[in-house]
C-alpha cells in the first residue's frame, strides 16, 4: 500500500506583499484612485484580479492599504530626519530635503506627495479616506511639535515660543512642496522655499536682501553705514547681534521686518548723536538711556545711548 504525502497547507505566495503594495501604490500615485482602473493595477503589478482580491481587497481596499504603507514610510522618514541630536534648523532643513527627494523621485520626474496628491480629492466623498488624511496630517503636526518643544526645551529657541503655532507653519511649509510639486514645477524653483523656515545662512539672498534694505534706509536718513559695508557683498550684515537680527528677520512678514530694520536704523542714529544733538531721555538705568532726537537729521527716532556716551 502506497502512502500519500500529506497535504500542503497550500500553494506558497508568488508575490511579496510589500512590492505588491508599492507597485500599486506607484499606479494610484500616477493617476490618482478614481484615474485608476483595475487592469492597470494588475499590469502595474503583475498580479491577477482574483489574486489582487485575495491579497488585498476591493480596488478600494487595496488604495486605503496604499495609504497605510504611505503613512508608515512618511513617519519612518520624518522621524530620522528630525532626530534630537542635530540642531532644530539642520532637523527642519533635513525634513523637508527629504520630502522633496520622495516628491520627484517619480519616473516622469515630479509627482508630489501621495496623501496631498491623491487623497485630498477623494476625501471630499470618501469618510475613511478623510480620515487616513486627517488623521495622517494631525500626525505630521505632532512630529514637529514635538521636535521645537525640545528645542525650546534646550534653549534654541525662546521660552515663549509656540510649538504648536510653530508646527502648523512647518506642515503648511511641507504641504505647499508637496502641492507645487505635483503641479510640476521644477525642484530647482522651490528648493530654496525651506530656508525661509529651516534656515538662513549669511549668504542667503534673503538675508542679504534685507542687509540691503537696511543700509539703503540708513543712507537715506544720513547715517554711516561702515559696519554694514564689512560683509562680503554690498549691504550684507555682519557677524553680531545685528545679523542675529536679519537671520529672524528672513520670515517675518513685510511689516515686521520694515519695523525691525526702523529699529536697526534707529540704533545706528544714537551712535550718531553728539553732545550738541537736543535729545530727550525717555528712561535711564545704570546701563544707558533711551531717547527721542527732538532735532536734526534723526529727528523722531528713537534709540539707545550707552551710560558711558550719556553726559
Amino acid at each position: 500500500m502506497v502512502q500519500k504525502a500529506p497535504a500542503g497547507r497550500g500553494r506558497p505566495r508568488a508575490y511579496d506583499p510589500d512590492t505588491a503594495l508599492a507597485r500599486a501604490m506607484a499606479v494610484f500615485w500616477a493617476a490618482g484612485y478614481a484615474g485608476t482602473s483595475l487592469d492597470d493595477i494588475t499590469a502595474g503589478t503583475g498580479m491577477n484580479r482574483p489574486s489582487l482580491y485575495g491579497a488585498f481587497g476591493d480596488k478600494h481596499a487595496l488604495y486605503l492599504h496604499t495609504l497605510e504603507r504611505y503613512r508608515a514610510l512618511a513617519r519612518t522618514a520624518l522621524g530620522e530626519a528630525l532626530a534630537r541630536d542635530r540642531p532644530l534648523r539642520e532637523a527642519l532643513r533635513r525634513a523637508y530635503d527629504t520630502a522633496l527627494s520622495l516628491y520627484y523621485s517619480g519616473e516622469g520626474g515630479s509627482r508630489g506627495c501621495f496623501l496631498i496628491g491623491t487623497a485630498l480629492t477623494e476625501s471630499v466623498g470618501d469618510a475613511e479616506v478623510r480620515k487616513t488624511l486627517r488623521d495622517a496630517l494631525h500626525e505630521i503636526d505632532a512630529a514637529f511639535e514635538a521636535r521645537i518643544r525640545f528645542a525650546r526645551d534646550q534653549g534654541e529657541l525662546p521660552r515663549d515660543a509656540d510649538p504648536p503655532s510653530l508646527a502648523r507653519l512647518a506642515s503648511a511649509v511641507l504641504h505647499t512642496l508637496a502641492i507645487r510639486s505635483r503641479a510640476g514645477e521644477p525642484r530647482k524653483a522651490i528648493d530654496g522655499w525651506q530656508s525661509l523656515l529651516a534656515d538662513t545662512p549669511s549668504d542667503s539672498p534673503v538675508r542679504q536682501a534685507v542687509g540691503q534694505q537696511i543700509a539703503a534706509a540708513a543712507t537715506a536718513a544720513g547715517i554711516p553705514v561702515p559696519e554694514l559695508a564689512k560683509g562680503t557683498d554690498a549691504g550684507a550684515p555682519p557677524p553680531g547681534p545685528d545679523a542675529d537680527a536679519l537671520a529672524d528677520a528672513a520670515s517675518m512678514p513685510d511689516q515686521q521686518r520694515q519695523a525691525m530694520i526702523r529699529s536697526m536704523v534707529e540704533g545706528l542714529a544714537a551712535k550718531q548723536v553728539d553732545n550738541n544733538t537736543p535729545v530727550r531721555i525717555i528712561n535711564s538705568d545704570d546701563k544707558g538711556s533711551q531717547i527721542e532726537v527732538l532735532d536734526g537729521a534723526f529727528k523722531g527716532m528713537h534709540g539707545f545711548v550707552p551710560q558711558d556716551n550719556v553726559h
